[in-house]
């Protein structure tokens, strides 16, 4: 479709009008739709709209497909929960989180906090934690409360220097 002002260039710029109860429509070209005032943005594509949220669906199924072997956490599950499972979800969900981070830190990746001489206990210290709430769950929901309340007080004695909360 031309141009229905210089009846040269493609119309790319379609306006409807309502004045009087009649409906206008405009077709224009981006050079007519400037010498009347109406402001052209940068247009994008279809082909490249679609082939975009394509690539993002791809990378979305490929990240709920990882799995954390240590603490079995996945993606939806962080996404949903905003918490990782242990250490090592650093490690396998990689860039991804990292990402996440940048955006919730405005920027940087790494968390300093507002405790910053703070002992952070190591890595193994942490996931050692980890796995001892999770057999408390488990102890809680067989209702064996003897085995609940020592892992309880292991839990207990580890977080005095290890265990974040």
């Amino acid at each position: 479709m031309k141009c229905d002002k210089c009846h040269e260039h493609p119309a790319t710029v379609h306006l409807t009008e309502i004045a009087d109860g009649h409906k206008v429509e405009k077709h224009l070209c981006k050079y007519c739709a400037a010498q009347e005032g109406i402001a052209v943005k940068n247009q994008v594509s279809l082909d490249k709209m679609f082939n975009d949220l394509l690539v993002a669906h791809k990378e979305v199924d490929q990240l709920n497909e990882l799995v954390c072997p240590s603490c079995g956490m996945n993606w939806a599950e962080f996404r949903k929960t905003g918490l990782l499972g242990c250490p090592n979800d650093y490690a396998v969900f990689g860039e991804a989180i990292e990402q996440v981070i940048s955006r919730s830190q405005e920027g940087a990746i790494r968390h300093v906090g507002s405790r910053k001489s703070q002992i952070v206990p190591s890595g193994d210290e942490q996931l050692r934690c980890m796995k001892l709430r999770q057999e408390l769950q488990k102890a809680l929901e067989m209702e064996d409360y003897e085995s609940a309340a020592r892992i309880r007080d292991e839990i207990n004695v580890l977080s005095k220097s290890s265990c974040p909360e």
